[in-house]
């Protein structure tokens, strides 16, 4: 029911004339919203007024601040409370701990709990635990449930799991950090299909191995349930390793993969050189293994272009509506499956960041595989590269996405060296490029400042003269932030022009002029109209 429908005066036979569906309305709406509702007539007046001063509560609790609720005044807003958020629980239960014990609080939402020593995981005492227990009794409709930091004997753990699958029906979403899990005939992963979560987040976390994927349960209530977990929508594996040490094994959070049939987004990342990983990702998807994935996510696992065009080639047409890719070769196998599966009729976030080393090819061919996909990706509205030659841009054709919103920070634009075999001159090259960015009237973030690789990875710095094209921006509108590297030389009448023709306009680089005096007074000038200098 849409907030204008509320400020009407209701008819006999409304359904808002009911208290129950009032009160069930009021929680979606804002103070301000709920103050016009009580003068529409006495019958509202009565049914929202106690709605204002009984809002449900987000509380932040952290053991570090002094300014924290006294006991009592957290008893009374207690059953209010839908989002709870503790943060410093010590080993024996001191700091924020002390707040739990409350039997009013039994409508929480959304529980984070998080102890307070990030450096190491040590037993966390009965008192947290015991607490932790009761939460979930008495919170069955919880569906959020995060736990950071933490660790217990498998006696105690394996009981709290038991109460969130006894009582907590409603959890949708589970997320553990920094999760360890003690030696046990039964480990968290034989309660998973117990639940019917929709979002699962797992990371830096040390888990036991699956148990066979042919091997069956039984549920509280008799039935027979297969170890898969057909409700999961979001995984997300984070840090995938055992022991923080290349391990010739896969860990455990890498099988979860294969129980997951109808995942739309998945996120994964790992450290260190586990290379059976992307070889099970790659076979995973070769299987076709997920249908409806829609949002892909592979960084630091370090693909090989053959691997990363198997898993490309895995779907359907224009089935993708995100793709991020980091530090992962996406090669010219990568770009051939691109194209045959027309992934960019449908993508419309594109991440595509260090993927270039000494093993990969060189940047140049990267920028033409960026240009070739830019020429062919008609939904694009997010954009994030490595590099893009000007060079790339006079050669190819004209972008398909002028639909492209952001053009975000870690892009490079570059220029070429001088070379005989290069037709364009530096101007033509400009020219090129900035006429291409002329078309992209919805774009409100461009970022042109290049970024540096540390170790072997080489600095490139932005050889592009944004005063020289300037004139043919006039159609980016919605511009809303101009980030670019140090080497421009604007003047004041450069910021006026950007003033008139871009009217949203918010947010600058704070290197607009090489002279430090000449800067500090475009800086003054940028602050005057409440720009922000990043």
């Amino acid at each position: 029911m849409s907030t204008t429908t509320l400020f009407l005066i209701p008819t006999a036979d409304s359904p808002m004339d009911l208290p129950e569906i009032r009160i069930a309305v009021s929680s979606y709406l804002s103070r301000h919203a709920l103050t016009i509702c009580i003068r529409v007539c006495k019958e509202w007046h009565d049914s929202f007024v106690p709605c204002i001063w009984s809002r449900p509560l987000q509380v932040n609790l952290d053991s570090s601040t002094p300014l924290q609720p006294s006991a009592t005044l957290f008893i009374q807003r207690a059953i209010n409370i839908r989002q709870l958020k503790l943060h410093g629980i010590g080993f024996e239960g001191q700091g924020t701990v002390s707040y739990l014990p409350c039997q009013n609080l039994t409508n929480l939402r959304s529980l984070s709990i998080q102890r307070a020593s990030r450096s190491g995981i040590g037993f966390s005492s009965s008192i947290y635990w015991d607490t932790l227990v009761n939460l979930a009794q008495q919170n069955p409709g919880l569906d959020t449930l995060r736990l950071l930091y933490i660790q217990g004997s498998r006696d105690i753990v394996s009981l709290f799991w038991d109460v969130v699958v006894g009582c907590c029906r409603s959890l949708k979403a589970l997320h553990l950090y920094h999760y360890v899990e003690k030696s046990s005939d039964r480990c968290l992963f034989d309660i998973l299909p117990f639940l019917r979560l929709d979002r699962l987040e797992i990371a830096h976390s040390i888990f036991h191995h699956l148990p066979r994927q042919d091997m069956e349960q039984t549920g509280s209530g008799g039935e027979i349930m297969s170890k898969s977990l057909p409700t999961v929508k979001v995984l997300r594996l984070l840090s995938l390793t055992e022991t923080g040490q290349p391990s010739p094994t896969i860990c455990p959070q890498a099988r979860l993969l294969s129980l997951c049939p109808n995942l739309q987004e998945l996120f994964v990342t790992s450290y260190g050189d586990e290379t059976a990983i992307p070889r099970l990702i790659s076979k995973e998807f070769k299987d076709n293994k997920w249908p409806h994935l829609i949002s892909l996510s592979l960084h630091s696992l370090f693909f090989k272009d053959l691997e990363l065009s198997v898993i490309l080639d895995s779907f359907r047409r224009a089935q993708l509506e995100t793709l991020s890719i980091r530090d992962g070769l996406f090669g010219p196998l990568s770009l051939a499956a691109f194209e045959k599966r027309h992934l960019g009729e449908g993508i419309k976030t594109l991440n595509l960041v260090r993927t270039t080393a000494a093993r990969d090819p060189p940047m140049d061919e990267v920028s033409r595989i960026v240009q070739k996909i830019m020429e062919q990706s008609s939904a694009l509205e997010n954009l994030t590269v490595d590099v893009l030659q000007a060079l790339d841009v006079a050669k190819g054709r004209n972008w398909a996405c002028t639909g492209l919103r952001t053009f975000k920070k870690q892009t490079m634009v570059r220029q070429v060296c001088d070379n005989i075999c290069d037709p364009f001159t530096k101007s033509e090259r400009q020219d090129a490029l900035f006429r291409q960015l002329g078309q992209l009237h919805q774009l409100t973030v461009l970022d042109l400042t290049g970024w540096h690789y540390h170790g072997m990875w080489y600095v490139w710095r932005l050889n592009l003269d944004l005063r020289h094209g300037l004139s043919q921006l006039s159609g980016l509108t919605q511009l809303r932030r101009l980030c670019f590297s140090k080497g421009q030389k604007l003047d004041m009448k450069d910021l006026e022009w950007m003033r008139k023709h871009w009217c949203d306009f918010r947010e600058i680089s704070r290197c607009l002029h090489p002279d430090q005096d000449e800067q500090k007074a475009l800086q003054q000038v940028c602050t005057g109209w409440n720009w922000k200098l990043v």
